[in-house]
């Protein structure tokens, strides 16, 4: 019975790390969302944060928070 024990606090502890990292990415995203926002008021959404060329609409279609087109942001990766 105390193997049965160990396995359901494990399990526990799986699932409270599990709901805190996804807290944290919903954080994140909430913040990306309000910054996008700010962005739009300032006039200043889809202009790439680096080179201050416009961000590809493709590229905000699939993430509507990005900050940089894509050769800065692979520019950062390096």
């Amino acid at each position: 019975q105390s193997a049965i024990g160990r396995v359901s606090r494990g399990d526990a502890m799986q699932m409270q790390q599990m709901a805190l990292d996804s807290a944290r990415r919903r954080e994140r995203r909430f913040v990306g969302v309000e910054q996008a926002l700010r962005r739009l008021d300032e006039g200043t959404y889809g202009i790439c944060v680096d080179c201050s060329e416009d961000i590809d609409v493709r590229r905000l279609d699939i993430d509507l928070t990005a900050t940089r087109c894509i050769k800065c942001a692979e520019n950062l990766s390096k």
